[in-house]
């Protein structure tokens, strides 16, 4: 009994490995990941970048009403597509790093610029996006935030000068 306790325990731990990111699993072995390759490292801070607005800069103007339902993250915390609008287009960024520029073909349905490959929108029985899919993988999509997209605000109680 107390070698499948000890071997329950190891199997915990491997799997909690696994899902922290910090190794992979191969015929019940945990094996270390290397870390991310300092260009992958530099691409996500040219992203980031990209997607995160300056404090200068004024506010982007707002995205088109037909495209605010499709906007958001689709998938799992492993392999997540997000799609967002960047610069007046409406784009898929993959792997926290690869901007995808989006054409719409149809309703509901887009196909990557850069090859043509086709997402489709599924909608619940309210007409709500829920779902993405992408070759034949349904995403389904994430809730990261408020249904109606609203976010809290702080009402500071002094200027922000005084609070810097």
């Amino acid at each position: 009994m107390t070698g499948m306790m000890t071997q329950m325990k190891v199997n915990r731990a491997i799997v909690a490995l696994a899902l922290a990111g910090v190794a992979s699993v191969t015929a019940g072995r945990a094996h270390a990941q290397t870390p991310a390759p300092a260009h992958i490292d530099s691409a996500r801070a040219a992203v980031a970048r990209i997607i995160t607005p300056s404090i200068d800069a004024p506010p982007p103007p707002a995205p088109s009403q037909a495209w605010l339902g499709y906007i958001g993250e689709y998938g799992s915390q492993r392999y997540s597509l997000t799609i967002l609008e960047h610069n007046g287009s409406l784009v898929a960024l993959t792997g926290g790093v690869h901007l995808h520029p989006l054409r719409e073909v149809a309703v509901d349905t887009f196909a990557f610029v850069a090859d043509s490959q086709r997402l489709t929108f599924a909608r619940d029985a309210r007409r709500r996006v829920n779902a993405v899919v992408l070759d034949n993988a349904v995403l389904q999509r994430r809730a990261i935030g408020p249904e109606d997209g609203a976010t809290f605000k702080i009402t500071p109680q002094k200027p922000l000068t005084q609070l810097m």
